[in-house]
């Protein structure tokens, strides 16, 4: 059982048969920590203040696309250590 993982959900995945809210609702009754962003720049920015444990990403997101956000939280996580 997941407990203690901090999460992050960014993008616009409303248009699939789960929504982001409906897998943050399900995912914070197994008690962890649950955020969304709407866009790649604002995932980036919540990874920086709390690194997430897990990260599901839409990778039709509007401006920075969800392969070029993971492409970069990649990177950061690997420049920080």
């Amino acid at each position: 059982m997941l407990v203690s993982a901090h999460e992050l959900y960014a993008g616009d995945i409303k248009s699939v048969l789960v929504s982001a809210e409906q897998i943050a609702a399900r995912t914070a009754e197994l008690g962890a920590q649950v955020e969304i962003a709407d866009d790649g720049s604002k995932a980036l920015e919540r990874m920086a203040a709390q690194p997430p444990d897990i990260v599901f990403m839409d990778i039709r997101m509007p401006g920075m696309d969800g392969l070029e956000t993971l492409r970069r939280m990649r990177q950061s996580r690997e420049l920080a250590g």
